[in-house]
């Protein structure tokens, strides 16, 4: 009986196409982009994009009526303790409210 990846490699080598690692199938400038980041892997090891650091702040903190939204950073369990995580967001949820008080109910809110 004949190996059926035979009856393929003929194929794939006599086309414009070739498959990735992946077993993904490029071609064209993808297939050129490929090639040249394999033959120059210290150009493209200069050229990786450093990690996004956000400049935003890890807690957010937004009066909506006289409730309190919160918007955290992702906690990463692997990389920290629950304890300190949860004791920087009770923190910087004081300093807000220290900063920005709960806004006073009015006499329309009440009646709602």
């Amino acid at each position: 009986m004949r190996d059926p990846s035979a009856l393929f490699s003929g194929v794939i080598q006599n086309s414009s196409w070739t498959a990735n690692q992946n077993g993904l199938i490029l071609a064209g400038k993808a297939l050129e982009a490929r090639v040249k980041q394999l033959l120059n892997p210290a150009r493209n090891a200069t050229e990786a994009k450093e990690p996004k650091v956000s400049s935003a702040p890890a807690f957010q903190f937004k009066w909506k009526g006289q409730e309190l939204c919160i918007k955290v950073r992702p906690f990463r369990p692997n990389q920290e303790n629950w304890t300190e995580y949860s004791l920087a967001l009770d923190d910087a949820a004081g300093k807000y409210q220290a900063a920005f008080p709960a806004p006073e109910v009015t006499e329309t809110q009440k009646a709602a």
